[in-house]
């Protein structure tokens, strides 16, 4: 799913990221974020800070979330693509989970145009404008 901002330069972009452990045992779990976009993730479980390499119960969710400030090259790509995995150590290897989030990033109009109408001048005679 893509989402379209206006942003600029330095802007932040904030992701939440859900992981529930929807099977019948505990998991110990780790988020990745590229860390190319995000220097640091904020995890809680039950409204507690974890790690984002924590332990997580069955039926029980962990909410993540990332920050990313917008760069200058983001607008010559006209994007911002992430890619997040959630993996689990168990028996006889690891499980994984990812998602990719695509964010269309289009800048604001930087243009702006002032005219100085208390001194103004009119042409000394009238004629075709050039350029």
């Amino acid at each position: 799913m893509a989402v379209l901002f206006c942003v600029t330069a330095g802007d932040i972009i904030t992701f939440y990221i859900y992981v529930s452990n929807t099977g019948g045992v505990a998991l110990p779990v780790e988020v990745q974020v590229p860390s190319v976009l995000v220097s640091t993730i904020h995890c809680t479980l039950d409204a507690q800070p974890v790690s984002q390499s924590t332990s997580l119960a069955p039926g029980a969710t962990m909410v993540c979330n990332a920050t990313y400030a917008a760069q200058p090259d983001d607008f010559l790509r006209g994007e911002v693509f992430v890619n997040v995995t959630a993996s689990a150590a168990v028996a006889g290897g690891r499980v994984y989970a990812q998602r990719c989030v695509w964010v269309m990033v289009q800048s604001r109009p930087q243009l702006v145009v002032e005219v100085d109408t208390l001194n103004c001048t009119l042409p000394a005679q009238a004629g075709a404008l050039s350029a």
